[in-house]
């Protein structure tokens, strides 16, 4: 395993990085700063998720009638 692949995934020599972005807009008036602040403590618990490997989750429903 590379060095510093602890949250990436390891193929053969190449380490590939498993991550999410995540952009949050704030606004600088004083009017909406309980907006920014609820923005910036979303942002913060975002920062914690962890990611793994993708999964499919697919569920059988009912047979559609035509």
């Amino acid at each position: 395993m590379h060095r510093g692949c602890d949250q990436k995934k390891t193929t053969g020599n190449m380490c590939v990085l498993r991550q999410a972005c995540l952009f949050v807009m704030t606004s600088p008036d004083e009017y909406n700063i309980s907006e920014t602040l609820s923005t910036l403590q979303f942002g913060a618990n975002a920062q914690q998720v962890a990611l793994g490997q993708a999964k499919k989750n697919i569920t059988k429903g009912p047979p559609v009638a035509n």
